[in-house]
């Protein structure tokens, strides 16, 4: 048995990252040390890396079921307050109704913010009605049909939710790319709902491996129905969607 090992989702495979002793470390202290040009770069490049390798394990291990833009009105609100008032108001959906977001903020052509965020509202858990529109596509010159959000639109200006499949790879993955471009494009830190899960942590059977994977074999390539333990309690498959959507929702993981 492989005990605490860490479980993250690639998009395609689960992967696992067996519990190892960790060294001690004595923490450095002391003035900052400069960076040269060159040197600063490459940290800054991979800072980014790291964000966007945390970015793709939290979509893909985290159940989303919209992908939902925000803008706001000038009537409603300037852009400090829409910004603070929009994230208290997902926030506060995340601990009373179980919603779980993650999105950039980015500026559209004319300089309007918008917030592109991924979101998961479980079964009965919508606020406000979602409701069809139709209009006028300034960026592609078309008529166009939108779902909207009653709650939202009253509170802010605007919204736009998408409901996206799991199922269908090529939509999934299209929505991902698209939040990775804003990040690469504009700095932006990405926003999370608090606690959002990179990985699960959860005891592995040696069968449920298929293979040893990176330079010093320091992953596990796992079988997509591999068995989860929690001290010798079996808690299901990795394929059960409705047991990773739990596991992921808990604040104490296994």
């Amino acid at each position: 048995m492989i005990e605490k090992a860490k479980i993250y989702n690639d998009g395609n495979h689960f992967i696992a990252i067996p519990k190892t002793a960790a060294p001690n470390r004595r923490r450095k202290h002391g003035d900052k040390k400069e960076h040269t040009e060159e040197e600063q770069r490459e940290l800054d490049r991979r800072s980014l890396l790291v964000r966007k390798i945390r970015f793709i394990r939290k979509a893909y291990l985290n159940r989303f079921n919209y992908f939902a833009t925000f803008t706001y009105d000038d009537k409603l609100h300037m852009e400090a307050s829409f910004k603070k008032k929009l994230l208290s108001a997902l926030s506060k959906l995340h601990t009373r109704r179980g919603w779980k977001y993650m999105g950039v903020w980015e500026r559209g052509s004319k300089g309007r913010l918008h917030f592109h965020s991924l979101i998961y509202v479980p079964n009965g858990a919508m606020i406000g009605e979602l409701f069809e529109k139709r209009d006028y596509d300034t960026k592609n010159h078309k008529m166009r049909l939108t779902i909207q959000n009653t709650y939202f639109n009253s509170r802010f200006g605007r919204s736009d939710f998408v409901s996206i499949d799991r199922e269908i790879p090529i939509l999934y993955n299209g929505v991902l790319r698209y939040l990775l471009k804003y990040i690469t494009k504009t700095d932006e830190r990405i926003t999370y709902s608090r606690g959002l899960p990179t990985y699960l942590v959860a005891d592995i059977a040696e069968r449920d491996v298929i293979a040893e994977m990176g330079i010093w074999a320091q992953k596990l390539l796992l079988f997509d129905d591999a068995v989860l333990y929690d001290e010798g309690e079996m808690l299901g498959q990795l394929d059960d969607e409705e047991l990773l959507a739990t596991l992921t929702q808990s604040k104490r993981q296994p």
